[in-house]
């Protein structure tokens, strides 16, 4: 058995025995390398959930459920050295990706929180303070539609939605 499974099944025991002793039980966390064959290794708990943390890379997790496991991540978006707030954003589903796919996505993820911007939301979009703002750039539709924004044209006007 390698060291990782026996990790696993350790982990796997301490879990089943903590949800069975307590009702409300804090959220478990174990560190691997986080691969394709750990992560199909990893049981579901009874009830609840925990997290798996990568060791290769600071920032990336698994969150094992009942029915599912997810990558995630998480990092401090700063403002002026100052932490404004801690961003956990869910990647996707390990049926959907491979962990590879998963890791580099969570890579640039980080670098743009380490850079102060959100990775799920336009910058431009966040910015623009009034519907006028976004009807001035009307001429730049594309990075409207790519933001989630579309236009209507209904009786000679543009309603935006």
């Amino acid at each position: 058995m390698s060291k990782i499974s026996l990790q696993i099944t350790r982990f796997a025991k301490t879990v089943s025995k903590t949800v069975s002793n307590c009702e409300a039980v804090a959220m478990a966390t174990l560190r691997i390398q986080l691969n394709d064959k750990a992560i199909v290794r990893l049981p579901a708990p009874d009830k609840g959930r925990y997290i798996v943390r990568d060791t290769d890379l600071k920032g990336f997790f698994l969150l094992v459920g009942i029915k599912k496991k997810t990558f995630m991540i998480q990092g401090d978006l700063r403002e002026q050295g100052k932490r404004a707030s801690t961003l956990r954003l869910a990647i996707g589903d390990t049926t959907e990706l491979s962990t590879r796919a998963a890791r580099a996505i969570a890579k640039e993820y980080l670098v743009q929180i380490s850079r102060g911007l959100h990775p799920k939301s336009n910058e431009r979009v966040a910015k623009a303070s009034t519907i006028a703002d976004l009807k001035a750039d009307e001429a730049t539709g594309e990075d409207l539609k790519s933001a989630g924004i579309t236009r209507k044209r209904c009786a000679g006007h543009t309603a935006w939605s």
